[in-house]
């Protein structure tokens, strides 16, 4: 992230930070290699741009020797060996017209992710021995633009989807379905349905549990979003394994599925008995 000149982040507890005018986020894809000891190859650098229209977004691809990168605006696909052994797969870079299909004003000014839910974590810095916390980083650079309040009353952290840090299934779930579909499906969001997976909704009211699906039912018998006990019939899960786009979600991004992801939210559903009470 590189932030305009004099420019501050301001923190909120619950919800996204806000970033000023002038805001440039990059994000880089690389692809481990195969060989124990090689260097990761260079895949895809993104940018993203806040300004007062809003935010815009530019790729660009790496050659494969990764001694260069050329904007891709339309978009482009090419094909990768996957270093896990499961073959070739098509790597996608979105156009840069599709940028808004996610990062839309509506939702934190465009800006997804950078909030205290999923930044409040320890990490790897390169010039601080051991992991230190993101948000302790922050304020220590003096990215912030006031004190910080009493962490007390922040969020906790999202759960670890690997349970690691022994938050039950459920927890784990609504967090992965958190970080990778809340963005869209929330109150104001792009999805334009009633579903809202955002962590702080508790699952009993985010419109999901024995809820017929707003999009389509990709022609299973009786779906419901969720269906206590059979993610067979669960288009939330459903969508997510989707042999392709669509109807599998999200929109737009990784052209293979997530197996640990997809298989918590199986689990998590097939293990329900029945819906909360709200």
């Amino acid at each position: 992230m590189a932030l305009p000149a004099g420019g501050k982040v301001t923190f909120h507890p619950d919800g996204g930070w806000s970033f000023p005018d002038g805001t440039v986020f990059i994000k880089h894809f690389v692809m481990p290699s195969a060989t124990p000891g090689a260097a990761d190859r260079k895949i895809e650098t993104r940018f993203i741009v806040k300004d007062q229209a809003g935010t815009r977004g530019f790729s660009y691809a790496w050659n494969a020797a990764g001694s260069e990168a050329n904007l891709v605006m339309a978009g482009a696909t090419f094909t990768l060996s996957a270093p896990d052994g499961a073959g070739d797969f098509t790597y996608a870079i979105p156009a840069a017209s599709a940028c808004t299909t996610c990062h839309l004003a509506a939702v934190n000014d465009g800006v997804l992710g950078l909030e205290t839910r999923q930044l409040r974590r320890a990490t790897r810095y390169p010039d601080v021995a051991g992991d230190f916390d993101q948000i302790a980083a922050w304020k220590h650079w003096g990215l912030f633009d006031a004190a910080l309040p009493d962490p007390s009353g922040w969020p906790a952290a999202l759960p670890s989807p690997d349970g690691g840090d022994g938050h039950a299934p459920e927890a784990r779930a609504l967090g992965w379905l958190h970080t990778n579909c809340a963005f869209c499906h929330q109150p104001g969001g792009p999805a334009g349905t009633a579903m809202d997976l955002r962590m702080a909704t508790l699952f009993a009211a985010n419109a999901t549990c024995d809820v017929a699906p707003q999009r389509g039912a990709m022609g299973i018998a009786n779906a419901l979003l969720v269906a206590p006990g059979d993610s067979a019939t669960s288009i939330l899960y459903q969508r997510i394994v989707a042999a392709s786009r669509p109807p599998r979600m999200p929109p737009l991004g990784p052209t293979r599925i997530d197996p640990d992801g997809a298989g918590l939210v199986r689990d998590w559903i097939d293990g329900l008995d029945t819906c909360p009470t709200p």
